[in-house]
């Protein structure tokens, strides 16, 4: 589904509890924002889109003229074919938990700052390995999720074959338990697994309404999967 669709449902949700009786509503911005961090590469990425409009129905896609920053830096803006403007940035760093999305909605207003953090991921390891029977223990630093975090678990087997495991917050410690049934149609042998934490938040502010959708990919583990 296109981003531009799913952002528009997300705030159909949001505009229903905050609109009021006002016969003549002032136009209303939304936007959608992703941070990506892929430690192997030690890369950051950010992405934000905007639309603007009265009502759902007729937001449509908005760009500003000073353009938007990302950690103090301009992000470089590239028009989509549906005219959608992508605001992006990329940059090889180390992973900052405080991430700022700055930008000017009103010229002769202050900028909107908007601000979101998730702490990273750290080592991880499967102590035992992985028994289809049993299941198996993940420790992983770092993954002591909140209630809006998510830890996805991806494993490839040496054909390439993708499973996916998903564990949603909030969770009370760095270790987690999976059950046999969980791994039981693994392949048997030797798997790469990456850990994806994720964070995903909406905002209702004075100025905007917002989904910030944070994403950390852990380096790989090599693990072995057996009866």
């Amino acid at each position: 589904m296109p981003r531009t669709i799913r952002l528009l449902l997300f705030v159909l949700t949001v505009l229903i509890a905050c609109q009021t009786n006002s016969s003549d509503p002032q136009p209303r911005l939304f936007g959608e924002f992703y941070v990506r961090y892929l430690a192997p590469e030690r890369l950051l990425r950010a992405e934000a889109t905007f639309l603007k409009g009265d009502s759902i129905a007729t937001a449509q896609p908005h760009a500003f003229e000073g353009g938007v920053a990302f950690q103090g830096s301009n992000m470089n803006a590239r028009r989509l074919s549906d005219k959608l403007t992508r605001y992006q940035y990329e940059q090889l760093l180390a992973y900052p938990e405080k991430a700022r999305f700055s930008f000017k909605p009103d010229p002769e207003k202050d900028p909107v700052n908007l601000n979101c953090s998730m702490s990273p991921l750290g080592n991880f390891s499967i102590p035992g390995g992985i028994s289809r029977q049993s299941g198996f223990t993940l420790l992983a630093e770092g993954s002591r999720l909140t209630e809006d975090e998510s830890l996805v678990l991806r494993f490839a087997d040496p054909n390439n074959k993708a499973s996916t495991i998903i564990l949603k917050g909030p969770s009370k410690s760095d270790r987690h338990v999976f059950q046999g049934k969980q791994v039981a149609d693994f392949a048997m042998g030797p798997h790469q697994l990456y850990l994806v934490k994720k964070k995903v938040t909406a905002r209702d502010e004075e100025r905007i309404t917002a989904q910030i959708t944070m994403e950390y990919f852990s380096d790989v583990l090599e693990v072995e999967v057996q009866p």
